[in-house]
């Protein structure tokens, strides 16, 4: 028994070309990572001169005698973020197993073209 002969041309320039793009869109990502992080330093400057890095753990707000601590405003963006990972999780997980277990056939494009 024979294989079908090979209809994929080899371009060698091809592959070197794809590497470059590649590696171009790689560091476009990360000089966007810095520049976003760069842009969040530069914005937060005053409010970091004038309250301090402590501001990230403390919990006091108190506009009448200028103290303020945004760890709270932190752990409520934490936890809510984890109750919403608690709740999405299962959920995903138990669509895509009733799409490719349970689902009957009629129903699988619809419904995954819904859940998308």
């Amino acid at each position: 028994m024979t294989n079908p002969p090979s209809r994929r041309v080899n371009l060698p320039w091809a592959d070197a070309v794809f590497a470059g793009l590649a590696r171009a869109a790689a560091l476009l990502t990360l000089a966007l990572l810095l520049g976003i992080i760069g842009s969040l330093i530069v914005g937060a400057w005053p409010a970091i001169k004038t309250y301090g890095i402590s501001f990230l753990w403390r919990t006091e707000w108190d506009p009448v005698q200028e103290q303020f601590g945004g760890l709270v405003m932190i752990y409520g963006t934490l936890m809510t973020s984890f109750i919403a990972l608690l709740i999405a999780v299962p959920v995903s997980f138990g669509i895509a197993m009733f799409l490719t277990e349970l689902s009957p056939s009629w129903l699988k494009r619809p419904l995954g073209i819904a859940v998308e």
